[in-house]
C-alpha cells in the first residue's frame, strides 16, 4: 500500500510510528506534507489535474499535492496564508483557491493556473475600524455564492 501523509498532527505521527514499527505491514510513504509542529489540515479541495490543495491551520500555510505523475507525487508549500486558515473553497473552473483566515481580517488566494502558483492576500483588513465582536461559530466558505466570474457573495 502507498500512502501520503498530510499535516504534522497527532494522527500523522501515530501512523508514521506504526509504519516504522512494521505494524501496518507493507506500507510505502510516498509524500509527507507539513511542518514539524502539529497542524490540522483544513480546506481540502480536489483540484483539476489529480491535485489536492489544502491549508494547515496552526502553520498558517497553503500546500498542494500533485498526483499527476504516477509513482512520483509532488507536495509543495505554496506559501504563508496568514493566521489560522480555517476553511477553503475552489471555484467551479478549478482556477482559484480561497482560504478564510480565523486569526485576522482578510483572505488568502491562490491562482492555480499561475506558474508557479503563489499565495496572495485579498480583502486585507476588510473589517478594520469596526469593533471586534466575539466569534461563536466559524462560517464555512461553502456558504458563499460564486456569481459568474466577477463576484463572490459572503454572509455577514
Amino acid at each position: 500500500m502507498r500512502i501520503g501523509i498530510i499535516g504534522g498532527g497527532v494522527i500523522a505521527r501515530l501512523v508514521l510510528e506504526h509504519i516504522r514499527g512494521g505494524a501496518l505491514g507493507e506500507v510505502q510513504v510516498v509524500a509527507i506534507a507539513g511542518r514539524s509542529e502539529p497542524s490540522k489540515v483544513v480546506g481540502l479541495v480536489d483540484a483539476p489535474g489529480r491535485r489536492f490543495v489544502f491549508s494547515l491551520y496552526e502553520a498558517g500555510e497553503i500546500w498542494m499535492a500533485d498526483f499527476s505523475h504516477p509513482g512520483a507525487p509532488v507536495v509543495t508549500a505554496l506559501g504563508r496564508a496568514g493566521d489560522q486558515p480555517y476553511d477553503g473553497l475552489i471555484t467551479g473552473d478549478g482556477r482559484h483557491y480561497i482560504a478564510g483566515l480565523f486569526g485576522e481580517d482578510g483572505l488568502a488566494h491562490v491562482d492555480l493556473w499561475a506558474e508557479p502558483p503563489v499565495v496572495r492576500r485579498i480583502l486585507d483588513h476588510y473589517g478594520k475600524g469596526e469593533e471586534k465582536l466575539p466569534v461563536y461559530k466559524m462560517p464555512h466558505l461553502e456558504g458563499w455564492a460564486l456569481a459568474g466570474r466577477d463576484a463572490a457573495l459572503a454572509p455577514r
